[in-house]
């Protein structure tokens, strides 16, 4: 069997889906993970593979009737799988980190984007 992403219902009607990476990120917003590999485009359209090793997610709700606000940070601890094209030296960790949290909340921001509508 082969995972290929998530089926999204809407009271027991089939209304999308979510691709294997964007449901990788779904799991992170909605909840604690002890397991998922990611994979992010560096530096030259080099690749590398992050696993998690565990995952929390807080909510912040500020609450105003007219726009309702929710703030969710997520903290990872992981490690790089794969980098085989890419020389892990100096702050290129730092680097790794910044991408795939740019990546991951890019995607966040575009599934929120596609549910409101």
């Amino acid at each position: 069997m082969q995972y290929k992403g998530l089926a999204l219902f809407k009271n027991d009607l089939y209304v999308g889906e979510l691709s294997n990476k964007d449901s990788y990120v779904f799991k992170l917003f909605y909840e604690k993970t002890k397991t998922g590999t990611y994979e992010i485009s560096f530096k030259n359209k080099k690749y590398i593979a992050t696993e998690n090793i565990r995952s929390k997610v807080k909510y912040k709700v500020s609450c105003s009737q007219d726009n309702p606000r929710v703030a969710v940070h997520v903290s990872v601890i992981g490690e790089v799988k794969d980098a085989s094209s890419v020389l892990m030296k100096g702050n290129t960790m730092k680097e790794v980190e910044q991408e795939w949290s740019k990546e991951t909340t890019k995607r966040a921001e575009k599934m929120m984007t596609n549910f409101r509508s």
